[in-house]
């Protein structure tokens, strides 16, 4: 088969692909202007089964650049590897050492300049380019053909390479559509960054689909909700943090031409989603994960809306997308009845092969693959009639703003700086964010003022902004359990006196 693109040339050629800004480009203009990047990558020994990383700046993570030089990369068959455009220095390098490129795509080569693993072979999205008109034939490509890498954090704070085929893109975007509905002229709002798979499913199914999508450079919420006022956006993909912050705005109810919002990438309020409705927009719960291509489970737009069904089914996560098994299990590994807490495995044809990386640390992991299941580290339950139930992680993963942070990896930080002599990192409960991270010190003789000055200085240089701890508390010593573990129910509470139990 050819890519995708190379398929819309031809049957959607006149049709809109995706506006970004003041652009506006038809399946026929992307396709020729691709092609032309296309020419370059092979100038640069680029080929089907080539590994391709790219690396935006963080002001600039969805850019049309990115849009343009990922699909070259799928017009020669080749594979792509979003590497996270806000990650620190320490984390890029992690990523770079997990999987070998043979060639790096950048918007700023000297931000290469701190990365010790950065590749020999580095190409500048403002690199000179055919002109106009050049023409490149498409790759031949397989369904088992890796289309994408992308990294995931898990519990052991080390970055997972999980590789996603053209197949595995192709029986998420149809899942996906079979669920929402498809209309020739859908066109997706995506202000989720490019580099997660929330937002590169966006790009990847309007390209299978034939439809469109609107490109922001960021979530802002008065861009936004001038868009869906203006423009017609059927579609659109946010985490909580987002729903809550356009919500939140004003009073008013949001105009829009929405048929359907997927919620997901952390803890969900059910009353959330149902304020979400009563002002305008059709928020829908779902749940997925970077190994299952994005979607694992949706509630469907076409609940009864406005009942005391649709009311119900918001505080599920729906149910599991055409193809995708869901199983709950006790801890002896036998299968839970309807209405029973256990951990949730799934599988599916969207579901990837296994993460890239295999190590000690990995086989460890609650996060993994085994017997043909994915064992997703969450708990929950379905009921009687199939809807999926999220109770909480199995692990302290703490999810903000749809981001997800290993407490762990906080933990290193922080206990590397002097005069830190115990400490906890834990998720606490918040509206806006779902979860965010607080620290406890316990700082013994050292100066609590210095030590924060110290300790933020270390977070700032070492971690990702969103895995910097928003509230810190010191204290003499940290609670702990009979066991001599830290006690994170009383942890939470000197955050949060109402802090719910886990």
């Amino acid at each position: 088969m050819k890519p995708w693109l190379a398929q819309r040339w031809i049957d959607r050629g006149e049709a809109l692909a995706l506006r970004a800004g003041d652009v506006s480009m038809t399946y026929h203009e992307l396709a020729n202007s691709v092609q032309r990047r296309a020419l370059s990558l092979r100038e640069s020994a680029i080929e089907r089964g080539s590994i391709v990383g790219i690396l935006t700046a963080p002001e600039a993570q969805n850019s049309l650049d990115f849009v343009l030089w990922a699909h070259a990369v799928w017009w020669l068959g080749a594979t792509l590897v979003p590497l996270h455009s806000r990650a620190s220095t320490a984390e890029l390098d992690i990523q770079l050492s997990t999987i070998s490129l043979d060639l790096l795509l950048v918007d700023n080569p000297k931000r290469l300049a701190e990365l010790s693993q950065a590749p020999a072979n580095i190409l500048a999205f403002n690199a000179p380019i055919p002109a106009a008109g050049s023409a490149c034939p498409p790759a031949d490509i397989k369904g088992d053909d890796i289309l994408t890498v992308l990294f995931t954090s898990g519990t052991s704070g080390q970055a997972k390479a999980v590789p996603l085929s053209v197949q595995n893109h192709q029986a998420s975007a149809s899942a996906s559509a079979m669920r929402l509905g498809l209309c020739e002229d859908d066109h997706w709002l995506c202000c989720l960054p490019l580099c997660h798979v929330g937002g590169l499913a966006i790009l990847l199914r309007s390209t299978i689909y034939g439809t469109s999508f609107e490109l922001m450079p960021e979530f802002a919420v008065p861009q936004i909700l001038a868009i869906l006022a203006k423009k017609r956006v059927t579609l659109a993909s946010f985490v909580p943090t987002m729903l809550y912050r356009l919500l939140g705005e004003s009073d008013a109810d949001i105009r829009s031409k929405l048929r359907a919002v997927l919620i997901g990438g952390g803890p969900i309020d059910a009353d959330l989603l149902r304020k979400a409705h009563r002002r305008g927009i059709p928020a829908l719960p779902t749940y997925g994960m970077t190994e299952m291509g994005s979607q694992i489970a949706t509630l469907s737009p076409h609940e009864p809306q406005g009942s005391d069904t649709l009311k119900d089914r918001f505080d599920t996560a729906g149910t599991p997308l055409d193809g995708v098994e869901i199983r709950i299990e006790a801890e002896d590994q036998s299968p839970c009845k309807p209405g029973e807490v256990g951990q949730i495995r799934v599988r599916g044809p969207m579901q990837s092969p296994g993460y890239l990386s295999s190590n000690a640390v990995d086989d460890a992991h609650p996060l993994r693959f085994r017997d043909g299941w994915f064992q997703t580290g969450d708990m929950g339950w379905l009921d009687a009639e199939g809807y999926l139930h999220i109770e909480h992680r199995i692990s302290d993963l703490i999810v903000s703003g749809g981001e997800n942070v290993d407490p762990m990896e906080v933990v290193r930080v922080l206990r590397a700086v002097d005069g830190v002599k115990d400490l906890a990192v834990v998720g606490v409960d918040d509206p806006e964010w779902g979860q965010i991270v607080c620290a406890a010190i316990v700082a013994g003789d050292a100066n609590p003022d210095a030590l924060l000055i110290a300790l933020k200085k270390a977070c700032a240089a070492e971690l990702s902004p969103f895995k910097i701890p928003r509230k810190w508390h010191f204290i003499d010593a940290l609670p702990r359990t009979a066991t001599s573990k830290p006690h994170r129910q009383q942890i939470r509470a000197l955050f949060c006196p109402r802090a719910p139990d886990t």
